[in-house]
């Protein structure tokens, strides 16, 4: 059976979509951090099996 394909319009759209998000992201965090997000903390868990630490964002605030 055939399997259906994706419509040219999101086969462009995606990868233009995430590289603007990978660079307004740093500017809208910048911004979010000084007005809305002032008292938030940044979470790292060490992981079970491998001892290396996940973080929930890649910068705090």
């Amino acid at each position: 059976m055939r399997q259906p394909r994706p419509s040219r319009f999101w086969v462009a759209f995606f990868p233009r979509f995430y590289r603007m998000i990978r660079v307004v992201e740093p500017l809208l965090r910048r911004w979010l951090c000084r007005h809305l997000l002032g008292d938030t903390v940044e979470l790292t868990v060490v992981g079970r099996h491998s001892g290396r630490p996940r973080h929930t964002s890649r910068s705090a605030c």
